[in-house]
Parts: structure tokens; sequence; C-alpha cells
């Protein structure tokens, strides 16, 4: 019984984050200094802003983690100071814990900010409704939220876990205009939503969001049918000739 009290006192000087296995909030050492982990009845319990902070780490080294094949991650980077050996981890965890949202277990966010860089001016913490909000994905050659169907091409947008349709239009460049109007008039919801709950700096990103144009299919190198265009004319205008003759 003696052993079970000790435990229980001995967990009670840390607050376990929910729905995250052996993840606490951010402590300090005895010297003042963020520690990363904490051994609590021998299991190794991570800090809060250490996952985060490794997980940024991960994505701007290449061959790192499990980020190493992801070509996202390709052009990211990281602030400077975030990134000193010795005291990188310590001026992030300092700072994020002064940050709107990241006490409340919200993840840091760049793209929102228009970024490929972790830093003081482009890192916000969003929740996950609204990181998964953010994730633009395109199905081949066809735009985010764009989906053949057999009669055209269809609009999607996935909205707490469903699929909302939109409509089929008959062109591509009419399902992505629509797409984007549906998609920014989602954003608007989202600020209002969770304005409260987020920084003055992410909620005005969100309500000035605009999806990224489409870009355009690039021009074949070689183009077969104007190469046959031009020998035809080529053979054409030899035949005139040899008639003029």
């Amino acid at each position: 019984m003696k052993t079970k009290k000790n435990a229980a006192t001995k967990k009670s000087k840390y607050i376990f984050i929910k729905g995250q296995k052996n993840l606490i909030k951010d402590v300090r050492g005895q010297d003042g200094r963020w520690l990363t982990s904490v051994t609590i009845d021998g299991v190794k319990c991570h800090t809060q802003g250490y996952r985060m902070y490794s997980a940024m780490i991960g994505r701007c080294h290449k061959g790192w983690g499990r980020f190493i094949k992801q070509k996202a991650y390709s052009d990211v980077k990281m602030f400077v100071e975030w990134m000193q050996e010795m005291d990188g981890f310590q001026k992030f965890v300092t700072w994020a814990n002064k940050q709107k949202g990241y006490r409340k277990g919200y993840s840091p966010d760049k793209d929102l900010m228009g970024s490929k860089a972790y830093s003081p001016d482009t890192v916000c913490f969003i929740p996950t409704e609204i990181n998964g909000f953010l994730v633009e994905q395109s199905r081949g050659k066809l735009p985010a939220g764009v989906h053949v169907n057999g009669k055209g091409f269809r609009v999607k947008q996935s909205i707490d876990g469903k699929n909302i349709y939109y409509g089929t239009f008959p062109t591509i460049a009419e399902a992505s205009a629509k797409y984007a109007s549906v998609k920014e008039a989602r954003a608007k919801e989202l600020a209002e939503k969770w304005k409260t709950r987020i920084s003055k700096a992410a909620y005005e990103a969100l309500i000035a969001y605009k999806v990224p144009a489409p870009k355009p299919e690039p021009k074949p190198l070689f183009d077969v049918v104007e190469f046959l265009r031009g020998r035809y004319e080529a053979a054409q205008n030899r035949q005139v000739l040899e008639v003029c003759e």
C-alpha cells in the first residue's frame, strides 16, 4: 500500500496530456531549464515542448526520422536561434509557452502564414480542425478538391470527417473556381468559430485565406501534332513549287 501511495504522489507532480500516450506538460528541472523527458514509474514520458520541437527539427533535416521520404518538407527551414545545439530547444519552449493555443496542445503551423520556415514570426498554434482544413491534396493532374465522376468534374470538400459535394462542372476551370469559393468561405467559418482560442495572427490569416491558383500544365518538350502538321505543310509547299516549275 505504501508503494502505491508514493507512486500516486510522484505522478501528481506532472500533468499528463489527455489522449496522448506518455506525454506530459512542460516542466523545468532543478536548474530551471526545460526538461525533454521525465521517467515516471519506470516509463519515459516526453514533454509536450520536446515532442513538438523534435517534429519540427525532423522536417528541417533531410533524411531524418519519419519525414525522410516526404517531398513536402524538402525546402522547410527553421529559425536560427531555435537550431542552436544547446539552447535551441530551451528558446523554443520558452517562446511557445507564451503563445496562444500552445498550452491547449494545439499544433505548431507555418503553412497558414504562407511560410516555409518555422520561426517566431511565422508559427501559430492551431487545433486539429484547422490543421486538417489546410491540407491540400491534388489527384494526379487535377487541382485539389476536383475529381472526375464520369459526367464531368465534381467538387468535394471534407468537413468534420464527412465529404460534402458541391456539384459537377463541365470544365476543370469551373470546378476549380467553385472549390476555391467554398474553401475560402469555410476558412472564414473556422476563423469565427475559433476566434477566441487562436492568436490574432491565425484569425486574420484565416479571414484572408485564398486557395492557391492551379498550376498550369507544362507544355510538352516535343509536340507530335505540331511536328506532323509542320511536315504536312512543308510537303504541300513542295508540291506547289513543283507545279509552278
